[in-house]
């Protein structure tokens, strides 16, 4: 078996496994101490032993005092060898990690500036009532992006133009329908004044009206008959400009007026 040149410091000094075994099988290890003079002979003998001993470990400590020695050289050697490597080593994970820094910082910026891009479409589509999905907007390009864009703004213009005709014509329905009931409330108290008037008369007043309509005179149309009649051209004139639903409120109106007569 090769020996490390540490290991043959050992057979150097003529001590090796065998040679310790040898040694010990010489000396006499008996540990039976009966009087003075088995102690001595078992002190004898164990001073053999640990003489033994201390050249052993005085040949270790050599040896290892040595390999101590030579390992400070080979990491001082290294070192130096590392010293030479070390720093260009390090400028180039410095490169590296800037370079990779500067792709994840330019990820960043470009996200961001796609986040705001997008939520500026679906502001612009919102402001013309339409929810539009982020995921879908980024699938699409500027020229389709515009394209949505004024059909959103052409259908919220439509809308609202619809709108306000539509308010317009309820607030031509409502003006109607409040010059109707005026005008209503004007025949019925034309109505009623002209019930007072038909009521029953004292009998001299009835004698005058008897005397009085005995002598020729022209015939006149009657205060009734000239309201029923502006009623009735007045009912025809706003008749036929009228919707379903003020016709039919025209006709209870003028049912109404009918049996009130």
């Amino acid at each position: 078996m090769n020996q490390t040149s540490e290991l043959k410091a050992f057979s150097q000094a003529e001590l090796n496994i065998e040679a310790v075994k040898q040694y010990v099988s010489e000396v006499d290890i008996s540990t039976e101490i009966t009087d003075s003079k088995s102690l001595k002979s078992v002190h004898d003998n164990k001073m053999l032993l640990k003489n033994k001993r201390l050249d052993i470990q005085k040949v270790e400590k050599n040896v290892v005092d040595g390999l101590k020695e030579r390992i400070k050289e080979v990491k001082s050697h290294a070192q130096d060898m590392i010293d030479i490597i070390k720093p260009h080593e390090d400028a180039m994970h410095s490169a590296e990690q800037e370079y990779k820094e500067r792709l994840a910082e330019e990820k960043r910026r470009k996200e961001e500036q796609e986040r705001k891009r997008i939520q500026g479409m679906v502001d612009q589509l919102f402001q013309y009532g339409v929810k539009a999905d982020p995921f879908e907007l980024m699938a699409i390009d500027e020229d389709e992006f515009e394209g949505k864009l004024s059909q959103a703004k052409q259908d919220w213009q439509a809308e609202q133009e619809r709108l306000q005709k539509e308010a317009q014509e309820q607030q031509r329905i409502q003006k109607e329908n409040e010059e109707l009931r005026r005008k209503l409330a004007e025949a019925e108290a034309k109505q009623k004044a002209m019930e007072e008037a038909a009521k029953p008369k004292t009998i001299e007043v009835e004698a005058k009206d008897e005397a009085a309509a005995a002598s020729p005179q022209p015939k006149e149309q009657s205060e009734e008959d000239k309201v029923r009649s502006d009623i009735e051209i007045l009912f025809r004139h706003h008749f036929k400009r009228m919707d379903q639903p003020k016709k039919d409120l025209m006709e209870d109106v003028i049912a109404y007026i009918t049996q009130r007569s």
